[in-house]
């Protein structure tokens, strides 16, 4: 039995032949068709009784009506013997009265006792076909329950055969269903052991690359660590070599003094410095006489360096 679902809008008829289990409704598609096939074994098994039962009723209804067919011809043939034998009977008695008047009184004797011989043959006669008409009812009667118990037997096998063919068509249809079934059982466990690989794959891959991450930020933590170690050595380098220009400059310059000094040492350092920032102090805030911001490519700041200016002869360094 091939049960399909055909598509209102494309008209194509989906079959259980043509239903995968990896499809996502695959699961309420079985449980349908497994509905559908139960309903038509259901409404086959109805319209064989039905078919079966009316055959049945056919069958003995037939045999009744030509039971009944047959035992009337023959009562009516009987009849028809009986109604002749009558007439002739009549007839011997009608010649016997009109010979009445002409036989003697010996002779009515005799016709008195041929008479009663002629009643007793007649109602043996009537009594034979009595007991005749009796035992073929009976015969009939018992041909016929003899025709009813075959056709019972027949019936009764044709129900066992019908029986046998609509559980053999359940098991098969059981078997395939099953079939079905452990196919999807084993195409979802299949399916859930490839996820479950697949999520331990990724969970092992998520865990290796955060291990990279973090080994990578540490990395560059470090190298910036070690950058701004660098940098800050080779800027205190710079500052130590710019702090001996000055040293030198105002050595070579010592009349220049003051506001002259401080402007020129600012643009001094403005230009050493061109992608940090120099912020002048007031002598308010601190001793110091500028402040050096150190920036990286980004322009965020790793550093800071105070600059104090002071007279060669004058310096002395403080704690």
């Amino acid at each position: 039995m091939s049960i399909a679902i055909t598509c209102p809008n494309c008209q194509y008829k989906i079959t259980e032949e043509n239903i995968g289990p990896q499809s996502a409704n695959a699961i309420a598609l079985h449980q349908y068709f497994e509905l559908q096939r139960a309903d038509y074994v259901r409404e086959v098994e109805d319209k064989l009784r039905t078919e079966l039962q009316k055959s049945y009723l056919t069958q003995q209804e037939k045999i009744e009506r030509d039971l009944k067919i047959n035992h009337l011809q023959q009562v009516e043939k009987e009849r028809d013997n009986f109604r002749q034998q009558i007439e002739q009977f009549k007839e011997k008695i009608g010649l016997l009265d009109q010979d009445k008047e002409v036989l003697t009184a010996t002779r009515s004797s005799d016709l008195a006792k041929e008479i009663a011989i002629k009643s007793e043959h007649f109602n043996k006669l009537i009594q034979q076909e009595r007991d005749l008409a009796l035992i073929e009812k009976t015969a009939l009667k018992e041909e016929y329950n003899k025709v009813k118990q075959n056709l019972q037997i027949e019936v009764a096998n044709k129900d066992s055969t019908i029986a046998q063919k609509m559980a053999e068509q359940q098991l098969l249809a059981q078997n395939e269903i099953n079939a079905h079934k452990q196919a999807i059982d084993k195409k979802l466990a299949e399916e859930r052991e490839i996820r479950q690989r697949l999520e331990e794959k990724l969970t092992a891959e998520r865990e290796l690359a955060l291990k990279r991450t973090e080994a990578e930020l540490l990395k560059q933590e470090k190298l910036l660590a070690d950058g701004y170690q660098r940098e800050l050595a080779h800027r205190n380098l710079e500052l130590a070599k710019v702090t001996r220009q000055l040293d030198e400059k105002r050595t070579l310059s010592s009349g220049i003094m003051g506001s002259n000094l401080e402007v020129e040492i600012e643009n001094f350092l403005t230009r050493t410095f061109m992608n940090h920032t120099v912020v002048k102090l007031t002598k308010g805030e601190s001793r110091a006489d500028y402040l050096l911001t150190l920036r990286n490519e980004q322009g965020q700041s790793y550093g800071r360096i105070v600059i104090e200016v002071k007279a060669g002869e004058e310096y002395k360094e403080e704690a």
